[in-house]
C-alpha cells in the first residue's frame, strides 16, 4: 500500500473518531498556541476529547499545552479547537505535525485560526501585540511538500499567492479596530526551534 493510501486511511479513521466525539464538524477551526489553551474554557457547550482519544493525534509535550481538542460555541458561533498541539522540534515529522489540522479539514472545517507566541525583531512590535501575518518565511530546513502527495488534500505545488485569506484578513483588521486594539502586521518567519 502507498504512503499516499496510508494517509487517506488514516484521516478515514480520525474523521470517525471526531465523527463519534463530537458529530458533524463547524466550519471554523481553531490552533491555540502556548498560553492560549485556556479559551476554551470560554465555551459554551463545550465537548473535550483527549488527543490520546483520537487516531493520528500525538500528545504534546510542551507545557502549557493542554492537549485536547474541544468544540463548543464562542459568542454563539460553532468552533473547534486544538488546545495545544506538536511540533517540529519534537522531533516529529512535517506530515505527523500537520495531520491534527488534516484531519479537522478532512471533518469538514472551512476555516483555520493559527496563534502562537512568538518574537519580533521589528521596532514597531512589543510584547503582547497582535500580529496579523501577511505572509510568511519557512526557515525550518523543512519543506513541507516532501513525500508522496495526497490529492485529495491538494495539488503537489499549492498556489501560495493567497496563502492568508484577504477576507478574513479584512474581518481580523476590523475586529481589531471595533476592538481598540492595534493589530500589527508583519511577515511571520518560522524556524525548527525550539525557541521562546
Amino acid at each position: 500500500m502507498s504512503k499516499a493510501s496510508d494517509t487517506e486511511t488514516d484521516l478515514a479513521l480520525a474523521r470517525e473518531a471526531l465523527e463519534y466525539h463530537f458529530g458533524g464538524a463547524p466550519k471554523i477551526g481553531l490552533i491555540l498556541g502556548s498560553g492560549l489553551s485556556e479559551l476554551v474554557d470560554f465555551f459554551e457547550e463545550a465537548k473535550e476529547a483527549s488527543y490520546r482519544e483520537l487516531p493520528g493525534f500525538m500528545p504534546s509535550t510542551v507545557e502549557g499545552h493542554k492537549g485536547a481538542l474541544v468544540r463548543g460555541k464562542l459568542e454563539g458561533v460553532p468552533v473547534v479547537a486544538m488546545a495545544g498541539r506538536n511540533h517540529l522540534y519534537e522531533g516529529h515529522s512535517a506530515a505527523a505535525v500537520v495531520f491534527p489540522l488534516r484531519a479537522l479539514i478532512h471533518w469538514g472545517i472551512d476555516s483555520v485560526v493559527i496563534t502562537n507566541a512568538a518574537g519580533g525583531i521589528s521596532s514597531n512590535l512589543a510584547e503582547g501585540d497582535l500580529m496579523l501575518i501577511s505572509d510568511h518565511l519557512n526557515l525550518t530546513g523543512r519543506n513541507p511538500l516532501v513525500g508522496e502527495n495526497v490529492d485529495s488534500l491538494g495539488p503537489r505545488f499549492p498556489d501560495m499567492s493567497y496563502a492568508y485569506d484577504p477576507e478574513l484578513r479584512e474581518k481580523a483588521k476590523e475586529i481589531g479596530t471595533n476592538g481598540g486594539f492595534d493589530l500589527k502586521e508583519g511577515v511571520y518567519a518560522s524556524n525548527l526551534g525550539p525557541s521562546y
